[in-house]
């Protein structure tokens, strides 16, 4: 996967479409189908419709493809609800008026170029307990910049 994925707009729903079917390569599942997912659903659905889609969809998608959901493997609240912050707040900058493909891909490329953000905000030990895998865990490095704090208040309120 590139830079330019997705390509076009039928490959964007495509791998929408083997996402939500379950049948997205196993070897492909990385950070930036991850990424591409979440933002494509962030877009095209309500805040807390878009993020319920993501954790639930990853969480099917995984047991489609045989990955197990435990306290050390799989699903990861924390990672995953931080990384929503993040996109959610990338969204908001996002001043392209270009078409929905091309939108998420630029984000994506731009989110994709750090990584590793989340250790800016988790120790490793923090990020590999299992609490952590299993519900929202605060960060212990650093507090989240104010518009991803406030995005996590409106995810635990639903307000």
């Amino acid at each position: 996967m590139t830079d330019n994925w997705p390509a076009s707009a039928e490959e964007l729903r495509a791998f929408i479409a083997q996402f939500e079917e379950g049948t997205w390569p196993k070897d492909r599942w990385n950070h930036r189908p991850h990424v591409t997912m979440a933002l494509y659903y962030l877009f095209t659905l309500p805040a807390g419709d878009a993020i319920r889609r993501v954790k639930q969809g990853i969480v099917r998608y995984n047991q489609c493809r045989g990955i197990q959901n435990t306290p050390t493997s799989g699903y990861h609240e924390t990672l995953t609800s931080f990384w929503i912050a993040v996109l959610t707040v990338e969204c908001a900058r996002e001043e392209s008026a270009s078409t929905l493909h091309e939108t998420v891909r630029q984000i994506a490329t731009r989110v994709l170029e750090k990584p590793e953000l989340w250790r800016q905000y988790y120790s490793r030990d923090l990020i590999h307990d299992s609490e952590a895998r299993r519900r929202w865990v605060e960060p212990d490095l650093q507090v989240l910049p104010c518009a991803a704090a406030a995005f996590h208040l409106h995810l635990r309120t639903g307000e």
